[in-house]
């Protein structure tokens, strides 16, 4: 760890750099990307520059980079559409009970499985196995075009339709390539393209789900509100499924609070920024879900102990990664002695004024099961 006062010389050096660059201006060694949201432009890529005809080969394509996705997607609900009660041992969800709205799939799987994250579920012998049913457009679509029709198992229309069979209207196929080259984060629109529209309109099946929910303001929903707090769907774990298996479990494993209960307040610490150990423990051990904390600390570091449900950003990286930064809740910063995490703190207010962080001044020690022992500094 750095000395202390490495904090303060890193703010003063930030703040010089800051007034003569100015905000977005890169230096001649590292020039500004042209995409700030992400790290690939998937319009270069060869792979997806050609026709598809059909679904399944859009997903074999994305599947020789993100060679883990599919078997990551095959442990959610949205591709079992089921769930095991843990005391009775029945298995429940809409795969295997009748459901409060579309009665049961079995009397309609080609309609009913057409919000499937998959491609294909016609019946009973859907493979649920087979990496190529699982349908990355539906949950990266960024266009706005791909579309999922009801009657066709899942599957997308490649080539004009009739549709229904009969009634001379005719469907034009939707230009897979186009689409898959412009995919990114999941979003509200995403998730609202099954969820918004289920039971086959808007705000059919579910009264609290529809289109108003792409972009509502205070009144309609005080978290989504895309102007306050703007809460996504999703909450996406950069480090991938294994990270997400360390934090949270194989299983959600948060425990509500009680009705009108309120997270502990965070109470600052002697050092300006930081949080004091009290503070920090009591909102640790009575409401972890209330804040993010984010490990500082090096990966080899890290690997000998760190606190349940943190996200690792080594402070070398941290720069180049504050688009990534969780905004729905406060960050609480640490690492082994408050010196980095502290640096860490400071790097945000400069560049992310508006983020609601502070730093653990602290010496803490872990053991790998997840214990530790700290003390507060001074």
């Amino acid at each position: 760890m750095k000395p202390k006062s490495s904090r303060t010389a890193m703010l003063a050096g930030l703040a010089i750099w800051a007034a003569f660059a100015g905000p977005g201006v890169a230096s001649a060694q590292e020039p500004k990307p042209l995409k700030l949201n992400t790290t690939a432009d998937h319009s270069k890529f060869k792979e997806l520059q050609r026709e598809f005809k059909s679904g399944p080969e859009v997903t074999a394509a994305c599947l020789g980079c993100h060679t883990e996705a599919a078997l990551q997607i095959h442990r959610t609900k949205h591709w079992k559409w089921e769930y095991l009660n843990p005391d009775t041992k029945q298995m429940l969800g809409k795969k295997t009970v009748v459901n409060n709205f579309c009665i049961s799939i079995a009397s309609n799987y080609a309609s009913c499985t057409s919000c499937h994250v998959g491609y294909g579920w016609a019946d009973q012998s859907f493979d649920f196995k087979s990496e190529r049913n699982v349908d990355c457009l539906v949950c990266h679509d960024t266009t706005g075009n791909y579309r999922k029709l009801p009657g066709l198992a899942g599957n997308v229309v490649t080539k004009d339709l009739v549709f229904p069979a009969g009634s001379g209207k005719m469907l034009k196929a939707i230009d897979l390539g186009a689409i898959a080259q412009k995919v990114g984060k999941s979003s509200r629109d995403t998730c609202g393209t099954c969820h918004f529209n289920g039971g086959g309109g808007d705000g059919v099946k579910h009264g609290d789900l529809d289109t108003s929910m792409a972009a509502p303001d205070k009144a309609l929903d005080v978290h989504m509100d895309a102007a306050g707090l703007d809460f996504t769907c999703a909450k996406v774990v950069p480090e991938g499924y294994p990270a997400w298996v360390k934090a949270y479990g194989a299983a959600p494993n948060a425990v509500a609070a009680p009705a009108g209960a309120k997270a502990p307040a965070i109470e600052a610490g002697k050092e300006s920024g930081s949080i004091s150990v009290s503070s920090f423990e009591r909102i640790y051990k009575d409401a972890p879900a209330s804040v993010y904390l984010i490990d500082v600390r090096e990966p080899a570091e890290v690997a000998g102990g760190s606190f349940k449900g943190a996200i690792n950003m080594p402070i070398n990286s941290l720069e180049k990664n504050l688009d990534k930064l969780p905004r729905d809740k406060p960050i609480i910063f640490f690492c082994g002695a408050g010196g980095h995490s502290g640096e860490a703190h400071d790097m945000v207010r400069l560049y992310e004024p508006e983020l609601k962080t502070v730093f653990l001044d602290a010496d803490i020690k872990w053991t790998k099961d997840g214990g530790y022992t700290i003390s507060a500094k001074g």
